[in-house]
């Protein structure tokens, strides 16, 4: 059994699933973090590279930049600046 829908109806079932999956694709993008810049924690540059801790801390003694907000105790890694490091090794 086949439907057809007339043109109209057609358009907007499309526009209504293509607006539902577009946000479904932002909400996973923001949950995710996968759009942004920076990486917190050890933690999560382990994670993003797929290494140990001990690996990450030999990365770290070869010059892999970190940044560290010394009163909160937390860390930053730019995926920018990981890149640069890997590219150079």
């Amino acid at each position: 059994m086949e439907v057809k829908l007339p043109s109209a109806q057609e358009q907007e079932l499309y526009s209504s699933i293509q607006g539902l999956l577009l946000k479904a694709v932002d909400d996973a993008q923001k949950l995710t973090g996968i759009n942004n810049d920076w990486i917190k924690g050890r933690k999560n540059a382990c994670k993003y590279l797929q290494i140990s801790d001990q690996t990450l801390t030999k990365f770290i003694d070869r010059g892999l930049k970190y940044h560290l907000i010394d009163d909160m105790n937390i860390t930053f890694f730019s995926k920018k600046e990981i890149s640069e490091f890997l590219r150079a090794q």
